[in-house]
């Protein structure tokens, strides 16, 4: 009866601690792995969205770059300056009505002399430039100015530092949307791409872009690509010739593995900006 009765002896105790914390051991070792590997994912995630985000919304701008504005003359609708991998781009895009989609456009009905502030168009036509900040205008359709709107009525726009030179009557005036993209470094430990809208204050667009490092592709282009690459145009007249934007851009995520490491992602991207379709 007392052998029947009787318990687990020292050996099978300590067998069976020895087989559990070996058992303790692996599990303790594979979740670790597995917290490893799924934080790592989520920092990889996250640079591979910054990137996808930074092209997917400069690629949707570029390809609109032009519309609604002249094609001809002496307007250009990229601007930019090379600053090694962290460049300077500047975009504009002719703004649309909200609801009926109609680019926002007029032309003058009076003529308007030099240092002249008010420009008069037809009834109704100065209640499309309503919350345009930026406009340019110009005389004959070949070279022009922008202004900055300080007022609009039903049937005028007001603008600051009055016109260069006489306009006559038909002048041209178009309401712009401006973009420029730029890396802000001014905290190295998080490199912002930032956007500034119609000349305002800049905004934080995608955190962790450490490179932004735009090219241009200048006419005359075929087939098998164009004649020229160039890190930034030496004036206006290459300005003109530009025919395709390439971006090369790396995002990092927004904080550290377990190393000390932060995970990157890089792409590159073509685009053709809407007026040289």
């Amino acid at each position: 009866m007392r052998r029947g009765q009787a318990g687990f002896s020292l050996v099978e105790l300590l067998v069976v601690m020895l087989l559990s914390s070996m058992m303790l051991t692996l599990l303790t070792g594979f979740f670790r792995a597995n917290a490893i590997v799924r934080h790592q994912m989520g920092l990889q995630t996250e640079a591979q969205q910054g990137l996808r985000a930074t092209f997917e919304m400069i690629s949707q701008e570029l390809r609109q770059a032009g519309a609604c504005l002249p094609r001809l003359g002496q307007f250009i609708a990229l601007d930019g300056e090379d600053h090694e991998s962290r460049d300077r781009l500047t975009l504009r895009i002719g703004r649309t009505d909200g609801d009926t989609l109609v680019c926002i456009r007029a032309g003058t009905t009076q003529a308007a002399e030099e240092g002249d502030s008010t420009l008069v168009v037809a009834a109704g036509e100065g209640d499309l430039f309503a919350g345009t900040t930026l406009v340019y205008i110009t005389p004959n359709g070949a070279s022009g100015n922008f202004y900055t709107v300080t007022a609009t009525t039903s049937n005028s726009v007001s603008i600051d530092g009055g016109l260069i030179g006489d306009h006559p009557v038909g002048t041209g005036i178009y309401a712009v949307d401006e973009r420029t993209y730029e890396v802000d470094i001014s905290n190295p430990a998080r490199p912002v791409l930032m956007v500034r809208i119609d000349g305002g204050a800049p905004q934080p667009l995608v955190e962790g872009v450490e490179q932004f490092d735009v090219r241009y592709l200048l006419a005359p282009c075929d087939a098998s690509g164009c004649a020229t690459t160039t890190d930034e145009p030496a004036d206006d007249d290459e300005w003109r010739q530009v025919r395709e934007v390439a971006i090369t851009a790396t995002v990092r995520s927004h904080k550290q593995d377990r190393q000390g490491r932060f995970l990157r992602e890089s792409g590159y991207v073509h685009v053709k900006p809407r007026n040289l379709i």
